[in-house]
């Protein structure tokens, strides 16, 4: 008998509450092998491998880079960080063929961190780029890829009035062509924390302070470094000091506040991208959750996230809320033993049911965890995965592409960068459906169409 489910109900289902979603401790870190993180977690390609950084631990103290299998065995240290290597690194690493990119907070020529690369194996480590005050300091969010370029944002230094409010950057991934783009100047933002966002040839990002009110800004920037706007300034009413990379659905950005909003523990927002129609989306009360440094995470019409403080236990919770800001859920909440005060993002599996994270503490030592957590479990009727096959065409594609597939059934469509991180997520109903592409960037990106168990994959490549 063919399921019969729709689409709302099915994204209920997805968004589901604690009871019915499961939540697994994979690996503790205990000081040796790292600790305190406060990146993401990026997948390898077939999903098997996770990899991320620790800020601290290691044989020197100063962090390390590390694989791990997806189910917390077989856990490696690629890179033990410290001086020349970087050291504090920050974030998470970008992930493209079998090379490793990212960034250290400290560290390198003039100890005021690096860009460098790393092969999976843990050979090839390169210093891309040192920073140094007026190039940019002390970066503490990721870098994104589009083509052959790395943009990033520096929390201080740079150029400019004032002189260390940070700025955006670009460099080649061989390190020869390092672009300090834009300089903050306080009034326009001012430390900038979270990673960029690419969109239709556009970068958005956030500051934690600066703008009108001191209380942090939404920005957009072209790749060049021109065609700077300063979009949004926070007022502490509708949220202070944002941490977050952005999210895009269609031409709204969304985001969390770590502070402000109704009850002063943070707030999630949305706008559109020419800077419009701004809506403080929910507030958090610490009940739910409290100052949230996590980003959004989209799958579908669901953002989902992390708090670093409050719930339960008072020490943070992962939650999902629909992007219309009703159905707000407390997935989970952290109690000490099993990790505590998240302060990264959490990646979704290619086939969307499983989201993986980290923890700032908390865990067996209280050095954090990595962990796990299912978004279907065998408590929920699952989808058929009868006559699964499907095609895409044309591939590559310039602008919008059509699935076609042989099924009568609902199916569940992820679409999924080079990071593994998925950046649509949808119902296919119709035997003939047409996708649009044009907020995501060019490049290589996995398709996956799944019912129960069963999962086929296939290359889409985007061109522009």
């Amino acid at each position: 008998m063919k399921l019969k489910l729709t689409l709302s109900f099915f994204l209920v289902l997805f968004a589901i509450g604690t009871g019915q979603a499961q939540y697994k401790d994979l690996f503790d870190f205990n000081g040796t092998n790292g600790a305190q993180c406060n990146g993401a977690i990026t997948l390898s390609n077939n999903d098997s491998i996770l990899y991320g950084m620790t800020l601290q631990g290691g044989s020197n103290g100063d962090g390390l880079i590390f694989s791990v299998h997806n189910d917390g065995t077989g856990y490696f240290e690629l890179l033990d960080c410290h001086d020349n290597y970087g050291e504090n690194p920050p974030g998470s690493l970008i992930l493209s063929g079998n090379t490793l990119y990212g960034m250290a907070n400290a560290g390198g020529a003039t100890f005021q961190g690096i860009i460098f690369s790393l092969h999976t194996d843990s050979t090839g480590f390169t210093d891309l780029h040192d920073f140094n005050g007026t190039t940019g300091e002390w970066p503490n969010g990721s870098l994104i890829l589009v083509g052959n370029t790395l943009y990033g944002l520096a929390t201080s230094g740079g150029i400019g009035p004032g002189n260390g409010y940070g700025c955006v950057f670009s460099v080649d991934t061989s390190g020869l062509v390092y672009k300090d783009l834009y300089n903050f100047t306080g009034s326009d933002g001012n430390r900038p924390y979270g990673s960029l966002l690419f969109s239709n040839n556009v970068l958005y990002g956030t500051t934690f302070q600066g703008g009108a009110n001191n209380d942090g800004v939404i920005f957009s920037i072209n790749p060049d470094g021109s065609g700077y706007k300063d979009l949004f300034d926070f007022n502490g009413t509708n949220g202070k000091n944002p941490y977050c990379t952005l999210a895009l659905s269609g031409n709204v950005l969304y985001g969390t506040t770590h502070t402000g909003g109704a009850n002063n523990y943070g707030s999630i927002f949305s706008i559109h991208t020419d800077g419009s129609a701004f809506k403080d989306v929910f507030d958090f009360s610490f009940t739910n959750g409290a100052n949230p440094y996590s980003s959004l995470t989209l799958a579908g019409n669901t953002l989902y996230g992390m708090t670093n403080l409050g719930g339960t236990d008072s020490l943070g919770t992962i939650f999902s809320i629909l992007t219309d800001g009703t159905g707000f859920s407390t997935l989970y909440n952290f109690d000490g033993t099993s990790g505590s005060n998240p302060q990264g993002d959490l990646t979704f599996s290619k086939n969307g049911k499983t989201m993986y994270g980290m923890t700032y503490s908390g865990g067996a030592i209280g050095d954090g965890v990595i962990f796990s957590f299912d978004i279907i479990t065998s408590g929920i009727p699952q989808l058929s995965a009868t006559g699964n096959s499907f095609t895409v065409y044309p591939n590559p594609c310039k602008g919008n592409f059509v699935l076609e597939t042989i099924s009568t059934e609902k199916q569940f469509l992820t679409i999924s960068d080079v990071n593994g991180k998925v950046v649509l997520g949808q119902i296919i109903e119709a035997p003939k459906t047409t996708l649009f592409t044009n907020n995501f960037a060019p490049g290589v990106y996995t398709i996956g169409m799944n019912g129960n168990q069963e999962i086929e994959r296939k290359k889409l490549v985007i061109i522009r």
